[in-house]
């Protein structure tokens, strides 16, 4: 697993371990404990599965998370669904929802599709 540090800051030299992987920080860029470093992920790992979305969906929270967005719910906030942009906002501190609401709208499709499907495959 490499991971590829694309941040501007110089908290790491060129090149540290992690995880059983090499972080290859190219041109001296953060490969520590930056929170604004953004990471690419390449990884060839046997046995991986890649997946196109990760649905979740326990006591009420329901989730789904796409790319780089993420739709939730909760019953403490009335189980009204949230949208997140988490290459932007990683702490799900800004609500998307009213912003981008075709987005939303397709995700809780697609989530709400998951769910029934699941529902299915128990029943066999």
């Amino acid at each position: 697993m490499a991971l590829a540090c694309r941040s501007p800051c110089k908290h790491a030299g060129p090149e540290q371990r992690l995880a059983g992987g090499r972080v290859d920080n190219g041109a001296g860029d953060c490969a520590g404990p930056c929170r604004t470093a953004r990471l690419e992920l390449e990884v060839n790992v046997p046995g991986y599965l890649a997946r196109d979305y990760l649905y979740f969906n326990h006591s009420g929270n329901r989730a789904l998370r796409a790319g780089n967005w993420k739709a939730v719910s909760t019953p403490y906030r009335q189980s009204r669904w949230e949208l997140y942009d988490l290459s932007n906002d990683r702490s799900e501190t800004r609500d998307l929802a009213s912003a981008h609401p075709g987005r939303l709208a397709s995700m809780i499709t697609r989530w709400q599709h998951l769910t029934r499907q699941f529902q299915d495959d128990r029943k066999r």
